[in-house]
């Protein structure tokens, strides 16, 4: 099946071999009810069994906590999660310098130059554009540790595991106090899959819609968030969110890791938006309103939608503000 995503009649530009046939319609929703109904995840065997809850414990006495409460069995794993989650930590952190300065050393990890993060940001106060890039470089590190993480549990041991890291490397990594019952990317978002993108691709032509899908899926943004985000917000594997009115405040920066899976979907749609007949500055421009096509997408492709949130109510921007006080002197977590 091929899909000509154009204004100009496709037959003038189609040439089939000899013997060849072929039909052309527009009407897509036609094309996809004649497709396959979708396959159900089958989990690998190593996720067969979710987790148990785990201790709301600080860092030094995580472990200690969990072996108090947990079978041997679940305590190897969660263990085992959490000391992953430290040596992948540990080794971003060793990249980023020696700087005994968090702010400092998550100027390192960046997904671009500083100069093109610049003119995301808009108008600024001049000279403080640090505190928008150490803001991106701490979401996007510890983002980057849960973009795959396949459900809350996990979110929860891995950054238990970060925190650990840190401060090995001589840095204070404060979490949220009220952690394990927050939202946001890892805890209350759907885990991307292989799975899920193929299923995506074989129901949705559209490269806006499968995008806007997928990035609702990882995000769990609110509407309004997701429908002023700009095609230029997606940076690499990060998209970066100026806000609705722009970026005022280094808080007011929405920092998303793209998980792997995903990035091809979101990068078809900026070409998709960038060279399409009237080229559109928002990456989802008609694939997200108010008359549910996101809905009728996500039950064409056999998923539901997380429960979506704005970005401040995040777990992530909460940890931000604890994280870089200076930085925020007026923000509230």
């Amino acid at each position: 099946m091929l899909v000509w995503h154009c204004r100009d009649p496709l037959t003038s530009r189609l040439e089939m071999p000899a013997g060849v046939r072929h039909h052309i319609t527009d009407d897509l929703t036609a094309v996809t009810d004649r497709l396959a109904p979708p396959r159900r995840d089958t989990r690998p065997p190593t996720d067969t069994t979710e987790l148990p809850a785990v201790p709301d414990s600080d860092c030094a006495t995580f472990l200690l906590d969990a072996a108090a409460v947990l079978s041997r069995a679940d305590y190897t794993r969660v263990a085992a999660i959490y000391h992953h989650a430290a040596e992948t930590t540990g080794r971003r952190l060793t990249t980023c310098g020696r700087s005994p300065d968090l702010a400092q050393r998550m100027l390192a990890y960046l997904p671009a130059q500083r100069s093109h993060l610049r003119t995301l940001y808009g108008t600024i106060p001049h000279g403080r554009a640090r505190r928008w890039h150490a803001t991106v470089g701490l979401c996007r590190l510890l983002g980057d540790l849960v973009a795959d993480s396949p459900g809350r549990t996990h979110t929860l041991i891995r950054l238990r595991g970060a925190r650990a890291a840190f401060e090995r490397h001589g840095l204070t990594l404060t979490l949220p106090p009220n952690l394990n019952h927050m939202v946001g990317v890892g805890l209350s978002t759907t885990p991307i899959t292989e799975q899920v993108i193929a299923r995506i691709r074989a129901h949705v032509a559209n490269p806006a819609h499968a995008a806007a899908l997928a990035t609702v899926l990882f995000t769990g943004a609110a509407y309004r968030e997701l429908t002023f985000l700009q095609r230029c917000a997606v940076t690499g594997d990060t998209i970066i969110f100026t806000g609705t009115r722009g970026a005022g405040h280094p808080a007011d920066l929405g920092v998303w890791v793209i998980p792997p899976p995903a990035r091809p979907l979101l990068h078809a749609a900026v070409v998709f938006q960038e060279t399409r007949t009237g080229p559109a500055d928002r990456l989802f421009a008609e694939a997200i309103g108010r008359d549910g096509g996101l809905h009728r997408t996500a039950r064409m492709c056999g998923l539901m939608l997380p429960a979506l949130h704005p970005w401040r109510d995040g777990w992530l921007h909460s940890t931000a503000v604890l994280n870089l006080p200076g930085m925020f002197p007026d923000a509230v977590c």
